[in-house]
């Protein structure tokens, strides 16, 4: 059975980066910072790498950076519904 991954023609490198941006988004939640100030981390991390990679360090992809922004912003999104509930009271509705 292949990976799930390869069904979607998604390569692991593009599933280390969407993990890269989930954890920076949840480790910049956990230390407290305004989910502005963790959306300009995440997107300068994003970019920032594959700036990095094409100074010849590696193998520059948009793809890549795209892949970490927009898994770290589906994750800003659900903790943005997930504040908006609990200030509502609804939590579990």
């Amino acid at each position: 059975m292949k990976k799930w991954t390869t069904k979607l023609n998604i390569g692991d490198d593009k599933m280390y980066h969407m993990l890269a941006g989930i954890g920076i988004v949840l480790v910049g939640t956990a230390l407290g910072l305004p989910i502005i100030i963790t959306l300009f981390i995440l997107i300068g991390f994003g970019v920032g790498k594959e700036v990095y990679d094409s100074l010849g360090y590696g193998t520059p992809d948009l793809w890549d950076a795209l892949f970490t922004v927009l898994a770290g912003i589906a994750v800003i999104v659900a903790i943005i519904i997930i504040q908006q509930k609990r200030k509502q009271g609804n939590i579990y509705k």
